[in-house]
């Protein structure tokens, strides 16, 4: 006897969150940039420029940002998240990788500082790995997630889903790392790839699991992700849609 999959087993099987797409500017705030995306998608498109430019000013953001920094501008918001790493503060081990020299020295301390003092802070941290399956749950439920990725990798296998893509993306893998946030917002089971915003390209990406996980838990990366949780409101709206 035959079994056909229902609707909902289908619609499980392929999801992508209606994340806007905002640029970066620079060479170092991809990080903000995906915030900015996801505060957006959290607040229907209602998003206040000088609110969150005071709140960037306060925290003292203005060119590096951590994935610590990136809860903090969340803890601010009072948006519910989480932050797994696999390092509860600066890996002393990044000091001689050329990515991370421009700031090491100046940023050591107060990013230790932040994690010593994140629980006051209402920032929500654990150390701890994080595999697929949970991250697809997550998204299954609603939610996105902030992302540490290393862009030499996470670029060898990346196919185009929308048609306005505007520029190219390189396969070969080059020296070195590239820490770059992304905005994971999507998934498809059936060919196994996470869909995801990238602030440094116009379009939405897609990727292998395991192209994924090797960009993700690379060196360098410390197995950064920031789940961001929907408030009630918006997860009303994701049903009724």
């Amino acid at each position: 006897m035959a079994f056909s999959a229902s609707n909902k087993e289908i619609e499980d099987d392929y999801i992508v969150h209606d994340v806007p797409l905002i640029l970066q500017e620079g060479n170092w705030d991809c990080g903000i940039a995906s915030t900015k995306m996801v505060l957006q998608y959290l607040n229907s498109g209602d998003f206040e420029e000088d609110k969150f430019e005071y709140i960037c000013k306060q925290l003292g953001l203005h060119n590096s940002i951590w994935t610590i920094d990136i809860a903090s501008i969340f803890s601010k918001y009072e948006i519910k998240h989480l932050m797994c790493t696999q390092t509860l503060g600066v890996n002393p081990t990044y000091e001689n990788e050329s990515f991370y020299q421009r700031s090491f020295t100046s940023e050591e301390k107060r990013i230790n500082t932040l994690f010593d003092q994140a629980a006051s802070k209402g920032i929500y941290i654990e150390k701890r790995s994080v595999e697929v399956a949970e991250i697809l749950k997550h998204i299954k439920a609603g939610h996105v997630i902030i992302i540490l990725v290393d862009a030499f990798i996470l670029k060898c296998q990346e196919v185009e889903l929308s048609t306005n893509s505007t520029d190219s993306k390189s396969d070969t893998k080059a020296h070195g790392y590239l820490g770059h946030f992304i905005v994971v917002c999507g998934y498809d089971k059936i060919e196994k790839r996470i869909i995801y915003r990238d602030p440094s390209f116009t379009g939405l990406f897609q990727t292998k699991f395991d192209n994924f996980d090797k960009a993700r838990k690379a060196y360098g990366t410390d197995e950064d992700i920031l789940f961001i949780y929907t408030d009630d409101k918006k997860e009303k709206e994701l049903k009724k849609s």
